[in-house]
């Protein structure tokens, strides 16, 4: 049986410098292999020292508007 689960969430409007900033810090998390996430309850993961990464550009049009979307999704198994 398939069990999915919402651990966090963020969503922010940021320039592309305040992006960049933040997948750096995320990307020295991801080197540690160790990621803590703020939320009501502080989250502390344990990454495996195998990784999956998938990275997918999607184009949608909506009245006559483009707009794009770049998914990066990091997987791994424990």
């Amino acid at each position: 049986m398939k069990h999915k689960q919402t651990l966090y969430y963020n969503s922010a409007i940021k320039s592309p410098a305040g992006v960049a900033a933040y997948l750096r810090e995320l990307a020295d998390k991801i080197e540690s292999k160790s990621l803590t996430f703020d939320n009501d309850t502080p989250l502390n993961l344990e990454l495996a020292e195998v990784l999956e990464i998938d990275v997918e550009l999607k184009e949608k049009e909506k009245k006559g508007q483009k707009s794009k979307k770049l998914e990066v999704e990091i997987k791994w198994f424990e």
